[in-house]
């Protein structure tokens, strides 16, 4: 089933995370800003900074509109404003990790992945259950140094969001990030010429239009359904 995503209001908040810092050269380690239009969605995290928490909420959109280099960024302010939190080091994590768009890891990205995921799993204390979750799936993502093949990790890191996704089918970032994970490891491979779905289309499809039947707005949703669909029925 289709559904009919609030296109107008959707573009406006992906072009804006999309585009935020376009003109500056794609390295993780410039200084980080606050981007106009990138503070339509949060996602509470365990702080003590409320500055730490805006930071992490900018990261986490632009992780939704595929900006990861200013995600990464974000993700990093965030880790200066509390050195405490664990959930801006997964950020880092996974901001580094491949994507539909990008989806050959380079040594950096690995050295990067790896260390980041490491650091948020030293962090991990007082965090929710769920954030422990993420963290430990983020973590089975990445080695180091970095491996002769991909594919397993991706593979690993897509069956660690499974079990986090089994446990916590409720939370629609889960979910998102769940699809997201399954999406990778077919990128724009999703359907047959006859439109029949493809590997783990029917799965990822079902947790996003689980989110969708629920908050039809949400970013990562609307975002990765456009995506799942465009070449489908």
């Amino acid at each position: 089933m289709r559904y009919p995503c609030r296109i107008t209001t959707l573009l406006t908040v992906l072009v804006a995370a999309a585009f935020a810092g376009a003109g500056t050269a794609a390295t993780t380690d410039q200084q980080a800003k606050i981007f106009p239009g990138v503070d339509t969605y949060s996602r509470p995290i365990t702080t003590s900074s409320a500055e730490a928490q805006r930071w992490f909420d900018q990261g986490f959109l632009l992780l939704y509109g595929f900006n990861h280099d200013e995600a990464t960024r974000s993700f990093q302010a965030a880790a200066e404003l509390d050195p405490e939190a664990a959930m801006p080091w997964w950020g880092v994590a996974y901001a580094a990790g491949m994507n539909i768009n990008d989806p050959i890891m380079t040594e950096d990205r690995w050295r990067r992945g790896h260390e980041a995921a490491q650091r948020a799993l030293s962090l991990l204390d007082d965090e929710t259950a769920v954030e422990k979750a993420l963290v430990e799936a983020v973590a089975r993502r990445y080695t180091w140094p970095a491996p002769a093949e991909q594919r397993p990790y991706d593979e690993a890191y897509a069956s660690a969001m499974a079990e986090v996704y089994s446990r916590f089918a409720a939370d629609p970032d889960v979910a998102v990030l769940y699809a997201e994970s399954l999406m990778d490891l077919q990128p724009w491979d999703y359907w047959t010429p006859e439109l029949e779905p493809k590997g783990k289309t029917t799965d990822f499809t079902a947790a996003i239009e689980s989110v969708l039947g629920a908050e039809p707005d949400h970013p990562g949703a609307t975002h990765f359904y456009i995506h799942a669909m465009e070449a489908g029925p």
